[in-house]
């Protein structure tokens, strides 16, 4: 991820009554929404803006964004005036459109992709996802991602990717669109919901993994000891549970896998219980396995030197 947000300020120094107050703001953001916080472990994100939506354009861009779109002759910005300046002028209607959808209907979220200026003039197309925060005392925020990678769910237009959304279908959106294997499961540790990521991972439809028992699909993991991983959990013992494991697919594939365990709902009345977040770390295995063997090839030739 090239996002580079962290004390962006020192490079590009801001009008500290303006952008700064932002910048800590959207880390207040992820620590206390890990929505985002997944979304940007699962997305290519080569931008980030966090902006007023009072009126005022106060905007706080990573150093990432400014380094993607500024020219050298530009000051460093603070402003949402200077976003709109970069946008192609091809696009410009269809930005001040989205921009006015925001501010009219606040949704969580919207999605286009247009074209901006960069760097000596280049055309730089963009994957632009929006989401209205709304918290107590404050003005409402726009936070937007940025990414070159353009996935063919966001070429859709923006009227129609920012209807109205609750807040379930906002994070549906999210489930949806993630690029990490999601899933929810019952109390009974059955799966309830799965993202078609997950399906890929595990080259199985929704169809098959739906209904079907947690351990079931892990073939390695025992009855026993997956039931004893969830009472950790549902005791309050650990927030998070993360192991690894190799399992062989219905095409008979190896996949070495990354498993993270939530308990997400304690309330009765609740659809799901837990959360399963699952990586294919296969490649990275792979290419450990043969630094490793490496390692051990060039010790055993010095042993005989």
């Amino acid at each position: 991820m090239n996002t580079e947000p962290i004390h962006s300020h020192e490079k590009y120094p801001m009008d500290r009554d303006k952008s700064n107050y932002l910048e800590q703001e959207f880390y207040d953001l992820l620590k206390h929404d890990n929505r985002f916080f997944e979304l940007m472990q699962s997305r290519s994100i080569d931008g980030i803006s966090y902006s007023n939506l009072d009126g005022s354009k106060d905007a706080w861009f990573s150093s990432s964004l400014i380094n993607l779109l500024r020219s050298e002759t530009e000051d460093s910005p603070t402003s949402m005036h200077w976003l709109s300046q970069r946008v192609h002028p091809q696009n410009l209607d269809t930005y001040n459109k989205l921009q006015q959808i925001q501010v009219e209907h606040p949704s969580l979220p919207s999605e286009t992709t247009l074209s901006f200026i960069g760097k000596n003039d280049t055309v730089v197309r963009l994957q632009m996802s929006n989401f209205t925060i709304e918290s107590e005392g404050k003005a409402k925020r726009l936070l937007s991602f940025y990414s070159t990678q353009i996935s063919d769910y966001s070429n859709t237009a923006p009227i129609a990717a920012s209807s109205q959304l609750t807040d379930d279908e906002g994070s549906q959106f999210l489930f949806e669109h993630s690029r990490i294997g999601l899933g929810f499961l019952y109390s009974d540790e059955t799966w309830g919901s799965v993202n078609q990521e997950l399906c890929k991972i595990l080259e199985q439809s929704d169809d098959q993994l739906i209904g079907q028992a947690f351990h079931k699909i892990f073939s390695e993991v025992e009855r026993y000891q997956s039931h004893k991983m969830f009472n950790t959990l549902y005791e309050g013992k650990y927030k998070t549970i993360v192991f690894e494991k190799k399992i062989l697919t219905d095409n008979h594939k190896c996949k070495w896998l990354k498993v993270t365990l939530c308990f997400i709902s304690e309330h009765l009345r609740s659809k799901f219980r837990f959360m399963v977040n699952v990586e294919d770390i296969s490649e990275h295995r792979h290419l450990e396995n043969k630094l490793r063997s490496k390692e051990n090839t060039t010790g055993s030739i010095l042993t005989l030197v």
